[in-house]
């Protein structure tokens, strides 16, 4: 039935070998074939994952790592569908040897329940070595990430390609975008030109004088940048106060460049945050960081193409070897080595309770038909019959029509009693 070499094959369905190649090109393949490995991998993964590869300095090229952790997440994806698919071909076989089953077996319950043991037993058996096998294929392709395939796209076709996409939509940014940065150029460029002119001419003397003058009026740098900004940390805050600015121009101008340091308070301290438990990564975009991302989509897409043609070959092999094959050539085989014995056969050829009733009566009811013929045979059959005045030659102790043949099973049985 597997091999489609039924007698009794259907025309309405699909059975046997049918349903096994429709698992497998139909449902497993065509799944496999649906599944994007970037669907459920957003930027911000790709940008972690960039990120954690490079550790405490920037990368000067694309890490390898983040590429062979996430394509190996993605190739860990197709063990449960093959596992499924072993499933799937191990219940169609069971159905297949219920459909094989003669309708003899029906009055045997005991012998089919026996025969469904083996069968459910070696199929399990069989099942046990194909899911071994089908993990250790997925294993296999986490283990060896193969970047020299042939059909592998490869980092300088990936840099390439992602260039030219990430080229492509810098130039087709809408000009509504350009406009806004444009506006916010100006706005800049207008809180930049309204700062006091102490500020700038702060600025033009310090870009005249000397480097030793430059460091000297660091605390000069300070009380501007206060007295512009007017915030809470400014002059008030170092020293206590904002009615003494005009002494401590003096003061800073008369000591040495480091005697401010001196005399800040101790509340001055910068205190740095402490960092989050849970860090993510920065949300700056800049054209590096688009091209990293694209060149690491192309490169996950590539390479799970190639792992994903070689496991929709190579599970449906494992499958029918370990499973299918084995039960063709072995099944025979062991329902003798397991149902052929003496012991048995009283056991497995008992029927139930309601067809030996069934014979019983059928058998008390043959033996009344047959004691009533014999019953009817032997009556005497010597009365006269008489019909139309006339008496008939057969003494049958019925009226003779007229016609009709004469029975020759009663004829028969007057010979022989005659005899």
């Amino acid at each position: 039935m597997v091999e489609g070499k039924n007698e009794a094959m259907s025309t309405s369905e699909l059975s046997g070998g049918a349903r096994i190649n429709y698992i497998f090109q139909s449902i497993f393949v065509r799944s496999l074939e649906e599944v994007d490995p970037c669907e459920d991998l957003t930027d911000d993964d790709i940008r972690t994952a960039i990120q954690n590869a490079t550790g405490p300095k920037a990368a000067l090229f694309v890490p390898d790592v983040p590429f062979e952790v996430l394509v190996r997440r993605q190739i860990s994806r197709l063990l449960d569908p093959s596992l499924q698919c072993a499933r799937f071909i191990y219940d169609e076989l069971m159905k297949i040897s219920h459909r094989c089953m003669v309708t003899e077996l029906q009055r045997f319950p005991f012998l089919r329940k026996h025969m469904d043991e083996v069968i459910g037993n070696f199929l399990r058996e069989g099942l046990e070595p194909s899911e071994t096998m089908i993990t250790h294929i997925i294993e296999m392709e986490m283990d060896y990430i193969n970047t020299s395939h042939p059909n592998f796209i490869g980092g300088s076709k990936a840099l390439e390609a992602a260039v030219q996409q990430t080229k492509s939509s810098t130039v087709s940014l809408p000009v509504s975008k350009l406009k806004d940065a444009l506006d916010s150029d100006k706005g800049l460029a207008s809180e930049r030109s309204g700062k006091p002119r102490a500020i700038l001419a702060r600025h033009a003397n310090g870009g005249m004088a000397d480097h030793g003058v430059r460091a000297a009026s660091d605390a000069d740098k300070v009380v501007h940048s206060g007295a512009a900004g007017g915030s809470s940390w400014g002059i008030s805050s170092i020293f206590g106060g904002g009615d003494n600015r005009v002494s401590v121009r003096e003061n800073t101008n008369s000591k040495p460049h480091y005697d401010p340091v001196e005399s800040v308070h101790p509340s001055s301290t910068i205190h740095l945050r402490e960092p989050p438990s849970v860090l993510r990564p920065s949300e700056r975009s800049s054209e590096t960081l688009a091209v990293e991302i694209t060149v690491t989509k192309l490169l996950l897409r590539s390479y799970y193409e190639i792992v994903r043609k070689n496991v929709e070959d190579l599970i449906p092999k494992a499958i029918m070897h370990f499973l299918v094959n084995n039960t063709k050539r072995e099944l025979h085989n062991v329902f003798i080595s397991n149902l052929y014995r003496d012991d048995l056969f009283e056991e497995m050829l008992q029927e139930p309770n309601e067809i030996s009733v069934k014979r019983k009566r059928c058998r008390e009811l043959l033996r009344a038909y047959q004691q009533a013929f014999r019953d009817l045979d032997d009556l005497p059959l010597e009365a006269e019959t008489v019909e139309w005045g006339h008496s008939s030659p057969e003494t049958t102790g019925l009226p003779k029509i007229r016609g009709l043949p004469t029975s020759s099973m009663y004829s028969t049985g007057s010979s022989g009693d005659s005899v």
